[in-house]
């Protein structure tokens, strides 16, 4: 999630298709893109097949920043389970909005939600005005992961991904721990919507 312009549609490219361009258009409608996120591929043969299954399967969903399509976006946010917060580290106002993005996500998806903190444009370092340490500290705030990225030069957007997706896994795993403790009379085992026996997650990027 985050303000528009900030380059949500060229990080979903990037990473889902290897495709970039300068070219901006605000994003109106929604889009998705799938892919395969495998933590574990440096332990693993490198002429190993990955059609096996192993791998866990997520869809990025790109959805509009902008005010007036807020209750666009707002209406698919079921099911989500994570969430990058993007903002421009080349514009102030994107980086000052993410708090509000941040009360939206804990007001409409809740508080369990993972979150990822992404600094994007990072290659542009002489129009930098959000520091690194800036980024830093807001992450240390809400206690979130931090990665500055850039789609044209290809940097830290798998690492941002995977970043997600383990936090993802962490949070499950800690809630599957919960449940087993609470399963019994009076009480009932959650399932989330939108992972099914195949390991999927769904993540926002509005």
């Amino acid at each position: 999630m985050g303000e528009s312009g900030v380059g949500k549609s060229m990080f979903l490219k990037r990473i889902a298709d290897d495709d970039f361009s300068n070219d901006f258009s605000p994003t109106i409608g929604i889009d998705f893109k799938n892919l395969v996120v495998d933590l574990d591929d440096e332990d693993e043969d490198e002429d190993e097949d990955d059609s096996d299954g192993d791998g866990i399967k997520v869809q990025l969903w790109d959805l509009p920043g902008k005010e007036e399509y807020r209750t666009i976006a707002t209406s698919y946010f079921d099911g989500t389970h994570g969430v990058l917060l993007v903002y421009d580290v080349t514009g102030r106002y994107s980086f000052d909005s993410i708090r509000n993005w941040i009360r939206l996500i804990d007001d409409k998806i809740g508080t369990h939600v993972s979150k990822i903190l992404v600094g994007h444009k990072c290659d542009q370092v002489d129009n930098q005005v959000v520091s690194t340490e800036e980024g830093r500290r807001l992450a240390r705030e809400f206690n979130i992961q931090f990665y500055e990225c850039s789609s044209q030069a290809n940097e830290n957007l798998q690492a941002a991904v995977e970043g997600l997706v383990k936090s993802i896994q962490e949070r499950r795993e800690e809630e599957r721990v919960v449940e087993s403790e609470q399963v019994g009379p009076g009480f009932f085992q959650k399932i989330a919507i939108g992972w099914s026996s195949w390991r999927s997650s769904t993540s926002s990027m509005a």
